[in-house]
């Protein structure tokens, strides 16, 4: 493979990203042939360049992640020479679709609740982003380079971590290597917990997030059986002893718990919402 050949791959693989057609091999057909790709590259070299192309050695492999790991690592790199972490950032996850066969069951998962609903498990579950207020992602790992580490002081930290904020909870902690101190993170329901948000506050960082109902431990908030005999806009919130965390159960189709250690209940919003006793738009109270 020339330098030249893997430039025509990569353009082919973006422009193949942008223009969507239903098979690989459309690209190239006397109907749907573009000339873009057809004057560029054959179709017989791309399926031989995706077939030799390596980013680590086979021999030297350890995790399953290995193999794309040098990848990843480039596109860390290069997005950290360009972009500087802000301070209101969001952490996510992403699924990479996929619908072959070649690769291993253990990498494949199916979520139908996802847009990309089958592709790459990558160990316990997707790839794992950063994203800025502007949407540039910056950072991306999967939890298998979380683990990929031959330091045993490290390590044993990061599984006493993990006891703490579970695993879930300590994605974000990994990927906050870089992330300068007082930023606002966000994150979902999926990796929130009101201990990760005591562990975010000891370590000096901002964090909201959704929370489910099982990672509340013995918080005293209203209950969700109590909250669905109020009306849409009812809320109740609790604030912590030493007034840093407040956790707020909201009723909106059903109860929402959010928390934070950077923003309170104020001010009070207002939310068009369609009632449906009163067959109306009415405007709801928001904290």
């Amino acid at each position: 493979m020339t330098k030249l050949d893997f430039y025509r791959l990569i353009g082919f693989l973006f422009y193949g990203s942008l223009v969507r057609l239903p098979c690989k091999s459309d690209y190239w057909t006397a109907t749907c042939g573009l000339e873009t790709v057809t004057k560029s590259i054959t179709r017989d070299r791309v399926d031989e360049l995706l077939r030799s192309l390596h980013f680590n050695d086979n021999v030297l492999q350890v995790h399953v992640i290995d193999k794309i790991q040098p990848l990843i690592n480039l596109f860390n790199d290069q997005c950290g020479s360009i972009v500087n972490p802000e301070k209101i950032i969001s952490v996510d996850e992403q699924m990479v679709g996929y619908k072959g066969k070649s690769a291993p069951k253990s990498l494949k998962q199916y979520m139908p609740q996802k847009p990309t609903q089958r592709g790459f498990k990558f160990c316990t579950n997707n790839i794992f982003i950063i994203t800025s207020s502007n949407n540039y992602q910056f950072i991306c790992s999967t939890r298998s380079s979380f683990q990929n580490d031959d330091n045993q002081e490290k390590l044993a930290k990061r599984y006493d971590d993990i006891k703490l904020v579970d695993k879930s909870g300590m994605v974000v902690i990994d990927l906050l290597d870089n992330v300068p101190k007082g930023s606002h993170i966000f994150v979902d329901n999926y990796f929130a917990s009101l201990k990760l948000l005591d562990y975010m506050t000891a370590l000096g960082y901002g964090l909201t997030c959704i929370l489910r109902s099982n990672r509340i431990g013995n918080c005293p908030i209203e209950s969700e059986k109590s909250m669905l005999k109020q009306p849409r806009g009812h809320y109740d919130y609790l604030v912590s002893s030493d007034k840093k965390m407040i956790i707020v159960g909201w009723q909106d189709n059903r109860r929402v718990l959010i928390a934070s250690n950077v923003i309170g209940i104020e001010p009070i919003t207002q939310l068009s919402r369609w009632i449906k006793k009163q067959r109306k738009k009415n405007y709801i109270d928001a904290p």
